[in-house]
């Protein structure tokens, strides 16, 4: 096992403890946060017929509040039990990959989703990358200019977004209470179009 992969099973664990909530708490405290995330990278609850891969969700996706998809697909490589039991209870159920997604590959799909996760993972280029080869849509909204501690393992610039995903990227600005319950870090976000649809449509 590398430096890397040996901090990032730390990393997990660390964050695990972080969620201690029961399924009915993680359910009302996640609702609300999860449309803030619809709202900016332009979605909403509705994704009838899609295939949509979720990376990185902890305890409650936000897939789980969606209706109509056609395929959903959760990659959480250290899955709750509140996971578990929400993926089996919606309809249709919720697939999970129990890998690091670095390490699996990505079945093409119309979305994939990119929600605070990036700071937690082995190597974002990699899921990034593999993201654009794979997904017509890819739905961000990650943290930058953050701290680095045994949780986070990485700090992202605007510039790191752009340099990615070119000119859908926006700045969420440091507003403290601008929306309460939700992110008061400045973050980066927005949704990349995969140019190899655009000719065909979405």
């Amino acid at each position: 096992m590398t430096d890397i992969q040996e901090r990032w099973k730390k990393a997990q664990e660390e964050e695990r403890k972080h969620h201690t909530g029961s399924l009915e708490q993680g359910i009302n405290a996640y609702r609300h946060t999860y449309d803030e995330y619809f709202r900016y990278t332009g979605t909403n609850r509705y994704q009838t017929g899609k295939t949509i891969i979720e990376i990185g969700c902890a305890d409650v996706p936000a897939l789980y509040y969606c209706g109509g998809f056609l395929r959903g697909i959760v990659v959480e490589p250290m899955p709750s039990d509140i996971l578990i039991e929400l993926a089996h209870s919606t309809d249709p159920n919720l697939e999970i990959i129990k890998a690091p997604a670095e390490h699996i590959d990505f079945p093409l799909c119309d979305e994939i989703w990119l929600y605070n996760v990036l700071q937690h993972v082995i190597d974002p280029d990699v899921i990034i990358n593999k993201a654009k080869d794979s997904a017509k849509i890819i739905r961000f909204f990650e943290p930058i200019n953050d701290h680095i501690d045994v949780c986070h393992l990485h700090s992202f610039t605007l510039e790191y977004f752009k340099g990615h995903f070119g000119d859908c990227v926006n700045h969420y600005e440091d507003h403290k209470g601008r929306v309460q319950g939700f992110h008061e870090h400045e973050c980066a976000y927005g949704a990349w179009i995969n140019p190899k649809y655009l000719q065909d449509g979405l």
